[in-house]
């Protein structure tokens, strides 16, 4: 069997704007679980949650866009509503003023820097910039059965899960929307002779 970990900024990996930031090939289930056991996502926020707590502190411009209008730049722009978006923002404002300090004390207390796949991908030549987003794209995939050259390729399982991996709570109006998928190797034809 074989493993691979792939490492994105963004799910549009098709797009030449968003290289891989980390490719780890393991050869045994046992490295590799090493690292999955290190991927502990951190849940997406809805919006309604975002209207009492602003939920990034991490940076002032966050902080500003979660506090004063929370979702609204993502999510009320969308919608005809923005009237009503608003309207809301500033009734829960009191409400977010109470809740602001224990969810700054929270995200001191635990930074996305101290999350452990953050620290293994730093560990591991990422930069910090590229995930200054809070968020990256996490694509795992592994190989069951034989696998050989061209047509004498034997059967085998390819499966390939992505999902978008938060290091900290973030509102689902900023974290991308996470996609898995699988795919089941065909068994090439037998040879001719």
């Amino acid at each position: 069997m074989s493993y691979t970990i792939r490492v994105q900024k963004s799910p549009e990996y098709l797009q030449g704007g968003n290289p891989d930031l980390l490719v780890k090939n393991f050869n045994s289930v046992e490295e590799f679980q090493a690292v999955s056991s290190l991927c502990d996502n951190k849940r997406r926020i809805s919006w309604l949650e975002s209207l009492i707590i602003p939920v990034r502190t991490d940076t002032l411009g966050n902080f500003c866009q979660d506090f004063f209008l929370p979702g609204l730049f993502n999510k009320a722009l969308k919608v005809k509503d923005v009237a009503i978006k608003m309207f809301l923002c500033v009734i829960t404002f009191p409400i977010r003023l109470i809740t602001v300090i224990p969810r700054c004390i929270y995200n001191v207390v635990y930074p996305k820097e101290a999350h452990p796949f953050y620290q293994y991908l730093i560990n591991n030549g990422v930069a910090a910039a590229d995930l200054s987003a809070g968020h990256v794209y996490l694509e795992t995939e592994w190989m069951e059965g034989r696998r050989g050259l061209g047509q004498f390729e034997g059967e085998h399982n390819l499966t390939t899960q992505g999902n978008t991996f938060n290091f900290m709570h973030l509102p689902k109006s900023v974290s991308i929307i996470s996609r898995a998928f699988s795919r089941r190797g065909v068994p090439n034809p037998a040879p001719h002779h």
